[in-house]
């Protein structure tokens, strides 16, 4: 499916909800960001983004890019912030997707270590999806991570 379709899909999915404006354009700003992996990439779609819609509470959304030791682990702290999550609200959160780009010889372990602390932190019961996109224009020490984060309605 072309970006453009993925796109009107969201469109048409977020006009049935009660999203205020500025969530369903950041939602549809994401949504272009995380659907550009590549074959070596784990790929994100709409319907992961979907799904972690499906809890309908509230929606926080947040973007950050650092450069340097334990990149991942920062870049997440700084996109949450960004996002406005407050740590006593991550075990309300029922679903979670983060997508991760990156330098194709970034470290996945560093990935996955910082996904099992989301995972220890936020609603046992939570959905929880994660994607790659890789970028050879970024520094090996460079992680942009996107979040989208919903907690129980």
């Amino acid at each position: 499916m072309l970006k453009i379709d993925k796109a009107k899909e969201l469109a048409g999915y977020l006009d049935k909800k009660s999203y205020t404006q500025s969530t369903k354009q950041k939602l549809e700003q994401m949504l272009n960001e995380i659907i550009q992996g590549g074959e070596n990439d784990i790929n994100l779609d709409i319907e992961d983004m979907k799904c972690v819609l499906s809890y309908g509470g509230k929606v926080y959304l947040g973007s950050a890019q650092y450069k340097g030791a334990i990149s991942a682990e920062i870049a997440i702290e700084l996109a949450m912030k960004d996002a406005e999550i407050k740590d006593n609200l991550l075990t309300d959160i029922m679903g979670a997707l983060v997508c991760f780009t990156m330098h194709p010889d970034f470290s996945i372990m560093e990935i996955y270590e910082v996904m099992n602390v989301i995972n220890e932190n936020i609603h046992e019961d939570a959905d929880i999806i994660f994607g790659t996109i890789t970028d050879e224009a970024l520094d090996k020490r460079s992680m942009k991570v996107h979040i989208l984060f919903v907690a129980d309605s």
